[in-house]
């Protein structure tokens, strides 16, 4: 049964604006929690009530963007109206990193009951019982810093994200600095047995295998696409102590492409529109995973 949002007490819709280029209305709204307050953006599809399995993608942008932004350069209220699904893109602000950058590698914000990893988990809880959403249709994607926050998250809440997708990212709690950050940025990291035990201890009782999309661009200056061989490396070892198959985790790196969002429009933000459309292949991905009955 859908349930209205204010009953909610930590969300608060503060309006209905007109969507992007003409498309449909786009709700907005403040959200706190922790002790934490952030604005998101959510979109939802006319054909979002009458569909039998309702599924939401949390998108998380990158540094120096906004919600607007991502979804201009990714095009993703287009293609998720096309599926029938709705889409939540938390904002970060100057406030917190004078970038906009989600603080993916600082501990206070890599965990389950604070912090931005804790607030964007629960952020997207409430969203789903407000719309309505199958609990077991959750998913979360990024690009850049918003990746690295999104593979966190799905470390964290095995349990309320279904599937993950990350573009141009690094591998899950790879970091715990400014230093390890550009370390891990510049050069992946090799010591996958680390990488899985640390994604192992942040699942906890809640851990399960994750099915993964890892996208990069082969010429990406700003993140190495080593970052995203070792987390495919990563996640493939992690998935497999967990009972899954190799197949669960899917890289894709993309030939020519620098550090932007594959076949994006130029309207927007790190994007590269000559190289090959990504945001179909990403919300197929999430959404043809939806979590085992039973979780």
């Amino acid at each position: 049964m859908k349930r209205n949002l204010l009953a909610l007490g930590a969300l608060l819709i503060m309006a209905t604006t007109s969507g992007l280029e003409g498309q449909e209305p786009v709700r907005r709204g403040q959200f706190t929690y922790g002790g934490l307050t952030r604005a998101f953006r959510v979109s939802v599809p006319t054909t979002f009530q009458s569909s039998d399995h309702r599924s939401l993608v949390v998108l998380l942008h990158g540094c120096t963007q906004d919600a607007d932004d991502v979804a201009r350069g990714t095009r993703i209220d287009v293609r998720a109206a096309e599926m029938g699904v709705a889409v939540l893109m938390p904002e970060q602000p100057a406030t917190a990193h004078p970038q906009r950058c989600w603080n993916w590698y600082d501990p206070k914000h890599m965990q389950r009951d604070s912090g931005e990893a804790a607030l964007i988990g629960e952020l997207a809880r409430v969203t789903a019982d407000s719309l309505g959403v199958d609990p077991r249709r959750v998913s979360i994607v990024g690009l850049s810093a918003g990746a690295a926050m999104a593979v966190n998250v799905a470390a964290l809440f095995p349990d309320r994200f279904a599937a993950v997708a990350t573009h141009s990212g690094v591998p899950a709690l790879a970091a715990e600095n400014v230093g390890e950050a550009l370390a891990v940025m510049r050069a992946g990291r090799d010591d996958v047995a680390g990488l899985v035990a640390r994604a192992r201890a942040a699942m906890g009782a809640h851990a399960r295998p994750v099915p993964i999309l890892i996208i990069h661009g082969a010429k990406d200056a700003v993140v190495s696409v080593l970052a995203s061989h070792a987390l495919a490396a990563q996640w493939e070892a992690l998935n497999r102590s967990l009972g899954a198959p190799a197949s669960w985790v899917t890289l894709r790196i993309i030939p020519d492409l620098g550090h932007a969002w594959s076949g994006g429009d130029a309207a927007g933000s790190y994007t590269d529109p000559a190289t090959p459309e990504v945001t179909t292949e990403v919300l197929r991905f999430l959404i043809a995973h939806p979590m085992p009955s039973g979780r």
